[in-house]
């Protein structure tokens, strides 16, 4: 094999490994994104007016991005 078509089959290997999106980076920027609203300005008292007036739940249980 020359050097030339080694080059080529590494950056083809790079390309299809570029292509395909890590899982891993994606949690990561999910969950940066979803901890981001605590370091709102606002984050505090959006929490203790959370903590005061909770909603009802009328027998369902509110969790996750689901709800």
């Amino acid at each position: 094999m020359t050097v030339a078509e080694y080059t080529r089959i590494i950056d083809a290997l790079n390309a299809a490994q570029a292509a395909v999106p890590d899982p891993v980076e994606e949690l990561r920027r999910s969950f940066d994104q979803r901890l981001a609203a605590l370091s709102a300005p606002d984050a505090a008292e959006r929490l203790r007016s959370v903590m005061r007036n909770p909603g009802p739940l009328a027998g369902r249980v509110k969790a996750g991005s689901t709800f």
